[in-house]
């Protein structure tokens, strides 16, 4: 937006449940890598190295994702 003459009239908004809204809350004994692996039909070890991808580059643009935490 540093780049285009009308940043000031843009309003950005966080939403989330945008991303994956017929998903609701995991099951107390679902991690999201066995949410992942589930909803993309492949093994834990691809969902955890989706996971990990993910991990990766927001920690190169300064977001500290936490998916262990994700419900």
């Amino acid at each position: 937006l540093a780049h285009v003459p009308f940043a000031d009239e843009v309003d950005v908004r966080w939403r989330s449940f945008e991303l994956d809204p017929d998903r609701g809350d995991l099951p107390d004994d679902v991690d999201y890598v066995g949410m992942l692996a589930a909803k993309y039909a492949t093994t834990p070890a691809r969902a955890q190295q989706m996971v990990d991808q993910m991990t990766a580059t927001g920690a190169a643009e300064g977001i500290a994702f936490r998916f262990d935490l994700a419900r």
